[in-house]
C-alpha cells in the first residue's frame, strides 16, 4: 500500500493537478461472484457449504479492494478535496442498480472520505454516510441490453446483431461447449459462461476443470471475453456511446455555466462503461480490453493558461501503479478544448435511452393515461353542455307557445 501511495503522490506532483476544476470518475466494481452458474459438468464436484456468497455479489476481497481504490483517489485528488470541498455540495455519487455497483460505490466513498474529528459519530467506526443515487442505464450498456432492454430488442435490430455474433463466434461456442461439458446455444450464453470462467479464476472455492486452468486457456478465455464485449459494444455504440458522451458533456456544461456546484462526479459501473467511453474517444487499448476490477477512468476538466481543456486518466485496478494519461491529441487536438471535445461524438439523452430501452417510461405512460382520461372527461362535458343547451332551447320554444296561447291579447292574434 505504501508503494502505491508514493507512486500516486509522485504522479500528483508531476501532473498539473492544481489546474483541475471538475472531474468525472467512472469506476468498475470490486471482485465478485459469477452472475450465472456456480459450476459446469466437467468441473470438480462443488461443496455448496464452502460457497460464502450469492451469485453476482461482491466478495470480501472485492469490498476491500474498492475501499483501497477510494483511498488512492483521495491521494490523487487530495488537493481538490482540501480546497473548500464540501461533500454534500460538491460531490455527486451515482451507481447502477446492481448490488455490486451500488455496494462498491459505497465502499469506495468510505475509503475516499474519512470523517474528520468533528464528524465522528461512533468511535469504533471511522465512516460517515454519503448520499448515493442510482440509474439503471449504467447497467444496461453492453450485453446487458439483451436482458434489460425489451423494447430495444424489438426496434434496434439487436436480434440481428446477436445472430451476427452467433456466426462470428460459432467455433468458440463449439470449443467452450466441449470444454465445460454443456451445450451452448448462442453468443449471449457464451458471454455468460466466459464471464463465469474468468471470474472463477480468482475464486478457489469454485474450482474449475484442469483443462480450464492452463495459461493457454486463460489467455484464450480473456481473448474471447474481450472480443465478445468489444464486438457488441461496437455495434451499438451510436446509442450507448452517445449516452455516455451526452452525460459527460451535460455535466461539463452545467459546471462551466455555474448551473451546478458538483466539482466531482463519481459513477459506479462496469467494465463495459469504461470500454464504451474508450471506444467513442478512440482510446484503443481500453476499447479492446476490458478493465480489471476496481479500475477507474477519469474525465478531467482543467483550466490551463485560461483555456478549459480535457484530459483523461486511467488507473488499472489489478496493478495500481499502471496509470495512463491520455491527452486525446490524435482525435481532439492539443490542447483538447471543451469545444473540440464536445464534437467528438453525438449526444444521446437519458430520456431517449430510457424510451428506446423500455418503450414509454413510467412518466410518459402516466401522462398518456391522464391525457386520455382528460380527453374522455372533456368529451362527456361537451356532450352534456350540448344536451343541456338543446333541452333548454326546446323548453324555451314550448314556453313561448304557451305564452302566446294563454296570455296574448285577442286583437294581436287576428
Amino acid at each position: 500500500m505504501l508503494f502505491y501511495i508514493i507512486v500516486f503522490s509522485l504522479l500528483q506532483i508531476s501532473y498539473s493537478i492544481g489546474t483541475l476544476k471538475h472531474i468525472q470518475i467512472f469506476t468498475r466494481h470490486g471482485n465478485r461472484m459469477p452472475v450465472r452458474y456456480l459450476s459446469f459438468p466437467n468441473d470438480p464436484p462443488l461443496n455448496m457449504s464452502t460457497v460464502p456468497y450469492s451469485l453476482g455479489e461482491l466478495t470480501n476481497e472485492g469490498i476491500n479492494n474498492i475501499y483501497m481504490l477510494g483511498q488512492r483517489l483521495n491521494i490523487r485528488y487530495g488537493s481538490m478535496l482540501l480546497n473548500d470541498f464540501i461533500v454534500s455540495k460538491h460531490l455527486s455519487a451515482v451507481s447502477g442498480i446492481d448490488n455490486r455497483t451500488s455496494e462498491s460505490t459505497e465502499a469506495l466513498l468510505a475509503g475516499m472520505f474519512i470523517p474528520g474529528p468533528s464528524q465522528i459519530w461512533n468511535s469504533f467506526l471511522p465512516w460517515k454516510p454519503i448520499a448515493l443515487t442510482t440509474t439503471p442505464i449504467l447497467d444496461e450498456v453492453g450485453l446487458g441490453i439483451t436482458t434489460r432492454c425489451p423494447h430495444m430488442m424489438q426496434t434496434f435490430d439487436i436480434k440481428k446483431i446477436m445472430n451476427d455474433l452467433n456466426g462470428e463466434f460459432r467455433d468458440n461456442i463449439t470449443f467452450i461447449s466441449d470444454l465445460i461439458g454443456m451445450k451452448i446455444d448462442n453468443a449471449t450464453q457464451l458471454a455468460d459462461i466466459i464471464e463465469n470462467i474468468a471470474t472463477r479464476y480468482n475464486l478457489s472455492f469454485l474450482p474449475l476443470s484442469k483443462a480450464s486452468q492452463t495459461q493457454e486457456m486463460r489467455d484464450e478465455i480473456a481473448n474471447i471475453h474481450n472480443r465478445l464485449q468489444s464486438g457488441f459494444i461496437g455495434k451499438i455504440i451510436e446509442s450507448s456511446g452517445g449516452w455516455h458522451h451526452g452525460l459527460i458533456m451535460t455535466n461539463i456544461r452545467n459546471f462551466i455555466g455555474n448551473r451546478t456546484d458538483h466539482k466531482m462526479m463519481l459513477y459506479g459501473g462496469h467494465d463495459t462503461n469504461i470500454m464504451t467511453i474508450a471506444n467513442i474517444y478512440k482510446i484503443k487499448d481500453l476499447a479492446q480490453n476490458l478493465a480489471p476490477y476496481c479500475s477507474f477512468l477519469a474525465i478531467e476538466l482543467h483550466n490551463i493558461n485560461g483555456i478549459d481543456q480535457i484530459q483523461i486518466l486511467f488507473n488499472n485496478g489489478s496493478d495500481p501503479a499502471d496509470t495512463r494519461l491520455y491527452n486525446l491529441s490524435s482525435t481532439c487536438g492539443s490542447p483538447c478544448t471543451v469545444e473540440k471535445f464536445q464534437n467528438l461524438y453525438q449526444e444521446y439523452s437519458s430520456s431517449k435511452w430510457t424510451s428506446d430501452c423500455h418503450g414509454l417510461n413510467e412518466a410518459a405512460e402516466s401522462s398518456m393515461i391522464f391525457l386520455t382520461f382528460s380527453t374522455i372527461l372533456n368529451f362527456v362535458f361537451l356532450a352534456c353542455i350540448m344536451i343541456l343547451s338543446i333541452t333548454c332551447l326546446n323548453y324555451r320554444n314550448l314556453y313561448l307557445k304557451n305564452v302566446l296561447s294563454d296570455s296574448t291579447p285577442l286583437l294581436l292574434m287576428r
